[in-house]
């Protein structure tokens, strides 16, 4: 929302996202337009005797992973465009993450959630931690984090570096007047995240950098972005979503829930093995659900593991995710709503199908 708001200014935007659902090209974008697949090419094939170099006289580091390759890839390709911003989401953290080699001219922390804990720790202190790490000597931040320990962990490393650190809530209470029917993404989550980008849209302007209230208004109803609460057939309403964590899905169930009332609702689930997967299937009870697993042996859970650990009534194994996909859209009644969630890895393998 905040890259289509600096576009529709004016401003010439670099975004790079990750994980990608539709195709690689989706991570590196400039003015919404993702990268061409030759000039992606031709990006890496000028880094690889970099990559090749750094592995060499290096190795004691490890080896260049594609996540950094990726990262810069983006930078690089954002350069040559001579682009006026860039937009950048952190892989995983942001600390340790390869993103943070940049110097921001605004950090925003959406939340903090307990995700990827063998990385980042196990206590929301910690998490926030990590996330806190893009937080940069004498640089604005701004926090969407509502938990009391995250918002203090901010605030410390915020003193340490001397930025001077924004909370949405109290510093941007009327960023949060936005309505349902101002933001073209659904659920209550997206309505936190569109009130953070008018946030930031003002912070910026106050920083000098032109960005009307008109633009802000229009990313947000015009941004869209496959698997979050994505609604990939009308009638009957077939749903994709990436929530992979508690909170996530706790917020998907609620929106389907509450559109689609009158609607039983069926769930086709896969979750990687790493996951609050135990705590996922309480929130699913009362669902009709398959549980399934993607092509990626060593992260998917077991379906067979997941039944053994469901509770509910209705709880089915479906070995190929595609296969169940095909037959439960083609089986789906009027009555009937059917959401597809529990990772992005599960969305990616079924994107071919979304037709």
């Amino acid at each position: 929302m905040l890259a289509n708001a600096l576009t529709h200014a004016g401003w010439r935007v670099g975004l790079f996202t990750s994980p990608d659902i539709l195709g690689l090209n989706e991570r590196i974008q400039i003015d919404a337009m993702p990268i061409a697949s030759s000039e992606m090419e031709a990006v890496f094939d000028e880094l690889a005797p970099f990559v090749r170099e750094m592995d060499e006289r290096h190795a004691s580091l490890g080896r260049v992973s594609a996540f950094e390759m990726l990262v810069v890839a983006a930078f690089l390709y954002f350069a040559r465009r001579n682009v006026d911003f860039a937009v950048v989401e952190t892989g995983l953290g942001g600390r340790f993450d390869a993103t943070n080699i940049c110097e921001p001219s605004l950090a925003i922390i959406t939340n903090v959630a307990r995700d990827h804990t063998h990385q980042l720790g196990e206590t929301i202190r910690e998490i926030a931690f990590q996330k806190g790490g893009i937080i940069k000597p004498g640089v604005d931040a701004l926090s969407g984090a509502e938990d009391s320990e995250a918002i203090e962990t901010f605030e410390q490393i915020a003193a340490g570096v001397r930025a001077r650190l924004f909370h949405l809530d109290t510093d941007f209470p009327e960023a949060k007047g936005v309505e349902a029917s101002d933001v073209a993404m659904h659920g209550r989550g997206q309505l936190r995240n569109a009130a953070l980008v008018r946030a930031a849209a003002e912070l910026l302007a106050r920083g000098g950098v032109e960005i009307a209230e008109d633009s802000v208004a229009w990313a947000l109803r015009n941004t869209r972005l496959p698997g979050r609460l994505e609604v990939a057939q009308a009638c009957p309403p077939i749903i994709l979503d990436a929530a992979h964590t508690p909170e996530s899905l706790a917020l998907a169930l609620e929106w389907v829930r509450e559109t689609y009332s009158n609607h039983r609702l069926r769930v086709l689930f896969a979750v990687s093995e790493d996951k609050n997967w135990r705590k996922m299937l309480r929130l699913l009870e009362g669902c009709e659900v398959f549980f399934t697993q993607y092509e990626h042996p060593a992260r998917s859970a077991s379906p067979k593991m997941l039944a053994q650990f469901w509770s509910g009534e209705c709880g089915r194994i479906e070995p190929s995710a595609r296969a169940a996909f095909e037959r439960l859209r083609s089986e789906l009644k009027e009555d009937e709503a059917l959401l597809v969630v529990g990772s992005f890895f599960l969305l990616k393998e079924l994107s071919a199908a979304r037709g």
